[in-house]
């Protein structure tokens, strides 16, 4: 009986307000948690990163693309003026 009266619930906020005996589990708790935010964050972090590799690897891609494209064409135009320059004479 003495233990229900020390153990009740003064504030209403549905955990026991005389909670000294499980403080170490809570602590371990936290730490749990914090460990799995941080495991989390990291994961995050390299998602993240894995997506900048790729969309930096595709953007390089595209930017050599557009260049391989442009040097043909300069040299189609090129092909095409010399051989107007050759039927014009």
């Amino acid at each position: 009986m003495v233990r229900q009266i020390t153990n009740k619930d003064d504030d209403n906020d549905g955990d026991d307000d005389n909670d000294d005996d499980d403080d170490d589990d809570d602590d371990m708790t936290m730490m749990i948690m914090m460990m799995i935010m941080m495991m989390m964050m990291i994961m995050m972090m390299m998602m993240m990163m894995m997506m900048m590799l790729i969309i930096i690897i595709i953007i390089i891609i595209i930017i050599i693309i557009i260049i391989i494209m442009i040097i043909i064409i300069i040299i189609t135009t090129i092909i095409i003026m010399h051989k107007r320059k050759k039927s014009s004479r």
